[in-house]
């Protein structure tokens, strides 16, 4: 695509599928990945493409639970190379590496929304060629309230905690935005992430009133969003005369 080479699978009528066999791609626990490339095609009707990735053990065995796969791409019209991208949540315990596997799939596969018996298309001579593919190692991002249901109320902390570290060990910049139900932007804010060990920053939000908010944190790279993260909180009226703060707690909860 920017320049040779690139990695070429064929297929001759049956499912094709190669595991990426280079260099091991080690991981951090914790951290989450982002592949992205580029594939072109040709003689497919019927059959489509995709990626997989999965954590790999110490012993490169797939933790099966972790595979993720990108959508089933189909041959464009009047574009050569398709971008594709796929997001995998954060390393478990016992993850090393990571493993890429490319496949060309037939109908029968991965076409299972058709009613059955049918007849199963097959292309013969389909082909894909995979370049430019990427992995990132992507910054941790949290953001929540802390409280229970995400309802603050006038007795507890109106605070939200903001968890950004870096995970490759610079400092990066995010951006907080608070809205109201209405869509009204009541806050926006630049936040710094953290050198190793990850902290989480406390944003007071004593000053709202009562109402539906929505925050998010928002991780930009060169112009683009590469991790967004946001949660929804309820901030409680102050109680009136006579009103029971456990009754009206659990009636909210229903």
């Amino acid at each position: 695509r920017s320049a040779p080479p690139s990695f070429h699978i064929e297929s001759m009528g049956r499912n094709v599928a190669f595991q990426y066999d280079g260099p091991e791609i080690p991981v951090r626990s914790e951290s989450e990945y982002r592949i992205e490339g580029f594939v072109r095609t040709t003689g497919m009707s019927a059959a489509r493409v995709c990626m997989s990735a999965q954590f790999l053990d110490g012993e490169r065995r797939a933790l099966l639970a972790t595979s993720r796969r990108t959508s089933y791409i189909a041959q464009p019209l009047g574009v050569e190379w398709v971008g594709f991208e796929l997001q995998l949540p954060a390393a478990p315990e016992g993850a090393e590496f990571l493993g890429l596997v490319v496949w060309i799939l037939q109908d029968a596969t991965w076409n299972l929304d058709q009613p059955v018996p049918r007849v199963s298309l097959v292309d013969v001579g389909a082909a894909a060629w995979f370049d430019d593919i990427s992995v990132y190692r992507l910054p941790r991002v949290e953001i929540t309230t802390r409280a229970p249901g995400e309802i603050l109320d006038e007795q507890g902390d109106s605070v939200l905690w903001v968890t950004l570290a870096d995970s490759l060990d610079q400092q990066v910049t995010a951006e907080l935005t608070l809205v109201s139900a209405d869509g009204t932007e009541i806050m926006r804010r630049q936040l710094h992430g953290a050198k190793g060990a990850a902290v989480a920053s406390r944003i007071e939000l004593s000053g709202l009133d009562p109402g539906l908010y929505g925050a998010r944190v928002e991780v930009i790279d060169q112009g683009r969003i590469i991790v967004s993260r946001s949660v929804q909180f309820l901030k409680q009226a102050p109680l009136g005369p006579g009103e029971n703060r456990h009754v009206r707690a659990f009636g909210i909860v229903i």
